[in-house]
């Protein structure tokens, strides 16, 4: 007998363990707070080098196009998205000789990537040749120089 009231007396022992145990589970504390914080976006700074790769070589009447090629390289720490590299001239030479004396193909060259931080990449598309107007004398274009400027966007 003593034996089955240690069995009843463990029994009721550990139920009431496992019924304290879960009424000190519902308890708990109240409480209220607020929090703040803030996070901000880096500027984005545009830190590019552009480029122009190829040579071009003097041009004369008659001549054919030539390609306008060059190279984007990000030295930023954040990458940058170049959608474009506008393309424009500036001729300085012989009197008479100006910008209508050649033509470029296009002054936009399509880009449209993402530049990782220290990566280059190429642009073309575009050509530049020597506008032949066979009705008047453009000697004022001997010996003129022709400079490409170019604007990444």
């Amino acid at each position: 007998m003593r034996a089955l009231n240690k069995k009843v007396i463990t029994g009721v022992v550990a139920g009431a363990i496992v019924l304290g145990g879960s009424g000190v589970a519902m308890a708990y504390w109240g409480t209220t707070g607020k929090a703040a914080g803030q996070a901000s976006t880096a500027d984005g700074a545009a830190n590019l080098t552009v480029l122009h790769d190829a040579t071009i070589a003097p041009m004369y009447p008659g001549d054919k196009p030539q390609a306008i090629t060059g190279t984007i390289k990000n030295n930023a720490k954040n990458s940058a998205y170049v959608r474009q590299v506008a393309v424009s001239m500036q001729v300085l030479g012989g009197a008479g000789c100006d910008a209508s004396d050649y033509t470029l193909s296009s002054d936009s060259l399509p880009v449209n990537k993402d530049i990782a931080s220290g990566q280059t990449v190429v642009f073309s598309g575009a050509t530049i040749q020597f506008n032949n107007k066979p009705d008047e004398n453009q000697d004022g274009c001997k010996n003129a120089t022709v400079y490409l400027n170019f604007v990444a966007s």
